[in-house]
């Protein structure tokens, strides 16, 4: 794979001569600050915005718009008056902005193939939930939900795959910002509810996924959709935990699980079971082949 090429990408656009490229260190402790501290703050003023309100469902998703919404301005604040670059630079291209719908259709996509696996070898049980009220209230809390997961997969994206891949693979190269972003990533859910070496390990694939998706399409529209449609499925369409989030009774089916843990992921949610292993690992050779072959191509045009 000709990683000379890949540096090329707009991700990586003009990163060379970033003053805080010194060393990767410095790169990881300021991601780890600006994280750390937006999302401590995040929740502090959340909770104080939110003391009002008793409709837990609606304070579950307006804590996590505030608190990664926060996390976003932090990061765009930084990149745009410290490193002073603009915030398309972060992965947001205009022309590829279509890209999220493809992404949030693949993300949907593969949960339900997780979901139908474990139907048929009877390691869950599924039902369509009975008693929804088409009102305002309802309307309004599938708004939230859908902002609140819209919001949370965007600032994870900016984090690491907008920020730290491109800073450490301009600095180093590729492989190594996608293993230790990768690291990064299973690292900061390591503090969720009901954690296991799978999870982590699955964790892990998923940022090594993730990473090779904003690569070949160099930007983060597609990987964006990609981790909302994820999340969405897992939490409010299946009721699965969400990295081992428990979910809220607004979903659109209800599961029992009667499998093995191995399987079904146990407390953690299918992310912690071996089915997403699969599919993970799957989805690391088919992203990792289109952007060898596009490598390739790249090369005989220019031979």
């Amino acid at each position: 794979m000709n990683f000379t090429k890949l540096k090329q990408k707009n991700l990586y656009g003009n990163l060379e001569y970033n003053r805080f490229l010194s060393n990767g260190f410095l790169i990881i402790f300021i991601f780890f600050v600006l994280w750390t501290v937006s999302f401590v703050l995040g929740r502090f003023i959340s909770k104080y915005i939110l003391q009002f309100v008793d409709i837990e469902k609606k304070y579950i998703s307006l804590r996590r718009i505030i608190t990664c919404g926060f996390q976003i301005i932090v990061f765009f604040t930084w990149v745009k008056f410290v490193e002073r670059r603009k915030i398309r630079t972060l992965g947001f291209r205009y022309k590829k902005s279509y890209k999220f719908l493809i992404g949030f259709l693949i993300g949907i996509f593969a949960i339900s193939v997780i979901t139908i696996i474990l139907l048929f070898t009877g390691s869950i049980q599924i039902e369509i939930r009975k008693g929804i009220n088409l009102n305002m209230n309802t309307f309004i809390g599938i708004v939230l939900i859908v902002s609140g997961w819209i919001v949370q997969s965007v600032s994870e994206e900016i984090g690491i795959r907008g920020w730290l891949i491109p800073l450490l693979g301009a600095k180093y190269n590729i492989t190594l910002a996608i293993f230790t972003t990768s690291i990064v990533f299973g690292m900061i859910h390591l503090f969720t509810p009901n954690v296991t070496v799978l999870s982590f390990m699955n964790i892990f694939l998923s940022g090594v996924f993730f990473a090779l998706y904003a690569i070949s399409e160099d930007c983060l529209w597609g990987v964006w959709g990609c981790h909302f449609g994820w999340n969405l499925a897992l939490g409010n369409i299946y009721e699965f935990n969400v990295s081992g989030v428990s979910s809220t009774s607004s979903t659109i089916f209800q599961i029992k699980t009667i499998g093995n843990n191995v399987l079904t992921g146990g407390s953690f949610g299918p992310e912690g079971g071996l089915l997403a292993t699969v599919i993970l690992i799957v989805g690391i050779i088919i992203v990792g082949y289109k952007i060898y072959r596009n490598s390739m191509m790249d090369t005989q045009r220019l031979s």
